[in-house]
């Protein structure tokens, strides 16, 4: 069964920025999920505070970089919570996977037993 990546707690702010507009714009009118949970509006604003916040950051202010940082745990979660529904409604169909804009974790092969 086909699985996507939801974890962005390695990304750059800005590869986070990108991802999130990716997956926004490919869950759009994504005919495979009709009602995603969180919603793709509460995830767009979540990003766009984010966005704001990374904006506002110097680094001589303390308080615009723990406000940042508390903006992208936001996304993080909205977007880990997402891929979770994703990979529940889709039931592990690769199509509706790829169609999410998340990337699909590679596969495992699976090796043989070595038998002596």
């Amino acid at each position: 069964m086909a699985k996507i990546y939801t974890n962005f707690t390695n990304f750059s702010d800005t590869d986070l920025l990108v991802k999130g507009e990716t997956i926004i714009a490919s869950m759009r009118g994504n005919a495979y999920f009709t009602g995603p949970l969180p919603p793709i509006a509460d995830v767009k604003a979540a990003l766009d505070a984010f966005n704001i916040a990374l904006q506002n950051v110097s680094a001589s202010n303390k308080d615009a970089m723990i406000i940042k940082n508390k903006a992208r745990a936001t996304v993080e979660t909205f977007l880990s919570n997402l891929g979770l529904y994703i990979q529940f409604e889709s039931m592990g169909d690769e199509r509706a996977l790829q169609s999410s804009g998340y990337e699909l974790l590679a596969r495992r092969s699976s090796m043989p037993v070595l038998i002596r």
